[in-house]
Parts: structure tokens; sequence; C-alpha cells
């Protein structure tokens, strides 16, 4: 009886920590799937720049170097939509109110559902010809994304 109990145990543990793994790793996938901002390309997780409370991640060093070069102006927009596509900020509030957002009135913009407080701020967004780059744009981009605050690891006795 012990032996089927400590197997049953063993088969228990080990399950549980596959699934763990599995959540791991599609959070790192955030990253591994993200595009450089200058060329649209792949990145390479070892060529990125500390940029706002987070990093933005590149393709190559000569991309990285035209990013810094341009002082990050032209490439806010992008640079703040790779900072949400990795998952490093989160929409807090309204884009153009910077109220409480409505999770029923949102907008496609690239890859992300955009939620506003209110159908005049979506129209007003909608009626946009670039609208990631009026979202994400510097001033805009302040007022409604904030970084995420990473979760301490739990004291594990040793």
């Amino acid at each position: 009886m012990k032996i089927i109990s400590f197997i049953f145990i063993s088969v228990l543990i080990m399950s549980v920590s596959l699934f763990s793994t599995e959540k791991k790793s599609n959070k790192k996938n955030h990253i591994s799937n993200a595009k450089c901002l200058i060329s649209g390309d792949n990145i390479d997780k070892n060529e990125f720049v500390d940029y706002k409370d987070g990093k933005v991640y590149f393709c190559c060093e000569m991309c990285k170097a035209d990013f810094k070069a341009e002082k990050s102006d032209k490439f806010s927009s992008k640079a703040n939509y790779q900072l949400v596509s990795t998952g490093q900020y989160a929409q807090k509030s309204c884009p153009m109110t910077g109220k409480e957002i409505d999770k029923t009135k949102t907008i496609s913009i690239g890859e992300f559902n955009v939620a506003f407080c209110c159908n005049g701020c979506k129209s007003k967004t909608e009626a946009k010809k670039d609208k990631l780059g009026f979202i994400f744009a510097n001033t805009v981009f302040e007022k409604a994304f904030s970084p995420v605050k990473s979760k301490p690891e739990p004291y594990k006795n040793q």
C-alpha cells in the first residue's frame, strides 16, 4: 500500500511540475515572438536597449544603433507598442481621457484590443488613419499604459 501511495504522489508531483513549466514557457514567448521595430524581423534577445521601465528588442546591432541615433523619437510609437506586445506594459485607462475603461468598448489595434471609457473616445480613435501611431504615441501611451509589475517570488523553505 505504501508503494502505491508513493507512486501516486510521485506521478502527481511530476504532473504539477510539467504544468507549471508549460505556463512559464508561454510567458517567455511574448518576447520570442516580438519583431524588431526597425526592420520587422525576429528579434535577438541579446540586442536590446533599456527604454522607459522596460527593454526594447532589435534583430541586430545596426537596428539598435539606428534607434539610439534617432534618440528614439522617430520610433517611439513602435517601441511603446513592443513594450505592450512583450508583456512589459498593460493598459490601465482610456487613451483619450485617462478615465476608467469599459471593456465592451474596444477596437483592435495591431494584435491587441484597446479599450475606451465611452463610444465617443472609441469613435474618435477609429477615425484616425494611423491608429497604432496614435495610441502608442508617447503622450497617449503615458496616459493609458503602465509597467506590469512582476510578482515577487514566494519564499521557499530549503
